[in-house]
């Protein structure tokens, strides 16, 4: 069956129309897709390693982008260019789907399939879960209009069940081990008795963003957080301790954060220039500094602002995890692994010998990290040995399509898919 096929076309705005310059974004559902071939006039121009790649053009060229996992993109560049302008084009490949050969997750063969369905109720649709020892899951579960947390066992057997009176989003493990469900205002940790799952009282989602979703360690030398600023180009770990606060590992993308800042700074300047005085939300200093914040939804400067906020300024793939008494940081702008003792703040590096550019999940049980990400045929799992700066792979999911939701406990790779009837499904991979 094939998926709806996408295609995002965005052009800056009628005053960008005309350029001697394409600079283009090739995404797949928001995810940056390298290493593209870039052909103009049917002869090969480039291959993108960025995330933007600018092609000098004229009036009518014929621009084509490929990818051995993608259907060929192709247009025409607009008639009547000017050397002054530029257009930014942001193009979503659509995947080669038919060519693989996809599984559908309606039945399953427990002793020979590859893939086991991990929890059996037909009738539920999973909104998330988390693995935890001994074969058991937590899960949060909708049925029609009512939402459910529970622990299952490895087979797919509730052992515990709760109802809930609010609207579940995701089941989040902080750096310390307790699990919280997470809402759109707030959430709630939780913790099972013998036949229960309790819920402790609600903190607030800015509270939870702000003293658990980014803490990377936690302990007698202070709490560990991990942060993003300067339009996200600038990284840092930042150490806690008696309300005194000192960054003990930093990186910086400078010609991000000068890209970044450029296309910022231009939605701030041609807000100013259109907006009237008595509209201007600058001027009367009530701003919050988030473009999207900006009480003008012209076209023209909606289109910056998108280029602004998900292209110029697309995170550093830097992330760091907790791991026995030290911190891990794996810094794909520098292509490192650094080991950072949490008591002395000494640092190892090792230089990494894969490509660091995929998706993280840390086993906080069992103490490793692991890695995912896209590769001829489909998504390969990978667990990251941190001394050695290398990886190794332990599944492949060639055959699935769009797997989601990746999680790993002691090398036991999991996901969830959605079935014929359009329900959630846990999957293991079966070794």
């Amino acid at each position: 069956m094939k998926l709806k096929q996408a295609l995002l076309f965005i052009l800056l705005s009628p005053l960008f129309i005309v350029a001697q310059t394409l600079r283009l974004a090739i995404q797949d559902e928001g995810k940056l897709i390298y290493y593209t071939t870039i052909l103009k006039n049917g002869i090969f121009h480039s291959t993108n390693s960025k995330n933007t790649i600018s092609i000098p053009v004229k009036s009518l060229d014929e621009i084509m982008v490929r990818h051995e996992n993608y259907e060929d993109y192709s247009f025409q560049v607009s008639d009547g260019l000017n050397s002054n302008d530029t257009i930014n084009k942001i193009i979503r490949l659509t995947p080669l789907y038919d060519t693989l050969n996809i599984q559908v997750f309606d039945e399953f063969t427990f002793s020979s399939s590859k893939y086991q369905n991990a929890f059996k109720n037909k009738d539920e649709f999973i909104i998330d879960y988390y693995p935890f020892p001994l074969n058991h899951f937590y899960v949060i579960t909708r049925i029609k209009r009512e939402y459910y947390v529970k622990i299952i066992d490895g087979i797919g057997e509730e052992l515990i069940t709760s109802k809930l009176n609010f609207k579940p989003e995701e089941i989040f493990l902080d750096a310390i081990g307790n699990f919280h469900l997470i809402a759109k205002d707030s959430v709630y940790q939780i913790f099972p008795t013998n036949d229960s799952i309790h819920l402790m009282k609600a903190i607030s989602i800015e509270n939870f963003e702000v003293d658990l979703r980014n803490l990377v360690a936690l302990g007698k030398n202070g709490a560990f957080h991990q942060n993003m600023s300067l339009h996200d180009q600038y990284f840092a770990i930042s150490r806690i301790i008696d309300k005194n606060v000192t960054d003990i590992f930093q990186t910086f993308d400078a010609e991000g954060y000068e890209n970044a800042s450029y296309h910022y700074n231009a939605v701030v300047n041609f807000y100013m220039r259109t907006t009237p005085d008595r509209d201007n939300i600058i001027n009367m200093g009530i701003w919050d500094g988030k473009l999207m914040s900006l009480n003008n939804h012209g076209f023209q400067i909606m289109i910056m602002t998108v280029w602004s906020n998900k292209i110029a300024s697309i995170p550093l793939n830097v992330k760091s995890y907790g791991l026995k008494e030290n911190i891990i940081v794996l810094d794909g702008v520098r292509d490192s692994v650094f080991q950072i003792d949490n008591e002395t703040f000494k640092t190892k590096e090792a230089k990494a010998h894969f490509s660091l550019s995929g998706d993280y999940f840390k086993d906080f049980f069992y103490d490793n990290i692991y890695m995912y990400s896209s590769h001829k045929g489909g998504i390969v799992v990978s667990k990251i040995n941190i001394v050695e700066g290398t990886s190794s792979e332990i599944a492949q999911l060639s055959d699935i399509r769009k797997p989601k939701n990746i999680k790993v406990l002691n090398d036991k790779v999991f996901f969830t898919v959605l079935d014929d009837n359009r329900y959630n499904r846990i999957i293991e991979v079966k070794k």
